[in-house]
């Protein structure tokens, strides 16, 4: 198993912890998982190993902006390789990849979905967004939630005029293929967590 992270990028602030729970995550996991920074200032390229550099229209989304710019500019070395997604606040908890990686086993699932506590940048968790079929929809799903398959990612994009392309995005693939889900309750991304 390999997955891609996607990180739309602008707090310059966040890196070091960024990049520490990324490698904390990583911890036990035999696959390999990369950390893609989608910057618009070119002062925050060489903050991360791997960026892509783009410039932002008006009237768009940035966050879905960016990480559809990515989609276009990389490309999975298998398809059965994950992309998955998340903002410049976020944290992963440590040994996430491997505790993914062991609940999928040998199957590769097309869309993995996990659950979400969120911070709103405070001291204590506020509330949790479940994976759970019926959450599939806007408001009840994140960005950071869902790791899709390459061959299904390949296919698809975010709504780029909104600003619940996550939940939008997981509607319409859910409604295509509702049976090809699998959701893991007990295992979490941490939304919001830095400071903003």
């Amino acid at each position: 198993m390999n997955v891609t992270i996607i990180m739309p990028f602008s707090r310059a602030h966040n890196a070091e912890a960024i990049k520490a729970s990324f490698v904390s995550a990583c911890d036990g996991f035999n696959g390999k998982a990369r950390l893609i920074a989608v910057c618009s200032d070119e002062a925050h390229v060489g903050l991360f190993d791997e960026s892509v550099l783009t410039f932002l229209p008006p009237g768009l989304d940035w966050c879905y902006f960016k990480c559809n710019q990515a989609l276009e500019n990389l490309q999975p070395s298998s398809p059965e390789d994950y992309f998955g997604f998340v903002c410049d606040d976020d944290l992963y908890e440590p040994g996430f990849f491997a505790s993914l990686e062991q609940l999928i086993g040998a199957s590769r699932p097309r869309v993995i979905v996990v659950n979400m506590k969120r911070w709103f940048h405070e001291v204590a968790v506020r509330d949790e967004l479940s994976a759970w079929p019926d959450s599939m929809r806007v408001g009840l799903v994140g960005l950071e939630q869902f790791y899709i398959r390459g061959d299904i990612m390949g296919r698809w994009r975010f709504n780029q005029n909104v600003s619940h392309g996550d939940g939008d995005l997981m509607a319409r693939l859910h409604a295509e293929m509702p049976h090809d889900f699998v959701f893991f309750r007990h295992l979490f991304v941490h939304w919001n967590k830095l400071p903003a």
